[in-house]
């Protein structure tokens, strides 16, 4: 809100570009001692565009000298019938609350991006499994050809031809006790992280 009832051309330009109202608006929001800009705090607009028009404001009014005050309304609160007290603020502390509170919500969304899913986690195991068993499969099945290797199947050694399903089935196998094992210990590590973060 500005001190004063009347506001320069200049100036009310400036306020214009930044808050969108149009010049008899502004006029006459000062003229009764109106906010020229009202924002509810931190929630995703706030974000998104009016952490940086509220910023821009109250550089423009500093810069051009300008007297003006800065309430903060507890929620239900109404501007006309606010406690002049309780409810004013300086820039200063705008500023100190603004910047606290973009540098909280920074760290959050920096530790949202480093976290992993049980999706991801899992995926990136399945991945890492298959990867390994089933070039392990394959090579089973060139070494079972010539002899080299036997390979059980149905309670009987074989080699050759007949071994290769052995190969192909003891590879796929252990892909998918690796791939149970790996979800079970992803689900416990996520289900210990969520009781860190409660207990903490």
């Amino acid at each position: 809100m500005l001190s004063a009832v009347d506001a320069s051309a200049s100036l009310l330009a400036e306020l214009r570009k930044l808050t969108g109202a149009s010049f008899s608006e502004l006029k006459a929001r000062i003229a009764r001692r109106q906010p020229v800009l009202m924002l509810p705090l931190f929630d995703n607009d706030f974000y998104a565009s009016g952490a940086a028009t509220l910023h821009a404001v109250v550089r423009l009014l500093e810069s051009t000298g300008t007297d003006f005050a800065i309430y903060e309304l507890a929620e239900g609160e109404r501007f006309e019938t606010r406690d002049e007290t309780l409810s004013r603020i300086t820039p200063e502390v705008l500023k100190n609350m603004l910047h606290a509170r973009t540098s909280h919500d920074a760290v959050q969304r920096e530790d949202r991006k480093h976290e992993w899913s049980f999706g991801t986690i899992c995926r990136v195991g399945f991945l890492c499994s298959a990867c390994f068993w089933i070039p392990v499969g394959i090579l089973l099945s060139i070494a079972v050809l010539p002899g080299w290797v036997e390979m059980e199947w149905l309670g009987e050694a074989r080699t050759g031809i007949a071994a290769v399903p052995a190969a192909l089935t003891s590879a796929i196998a252990m892909t998918l006790i690796f791939d149970t094992i790996f979800a079970m210990g992803a689900a416990v590590l996520i289900l210990l992280r969520k009781l860190g973060w409660k207990l903490g």
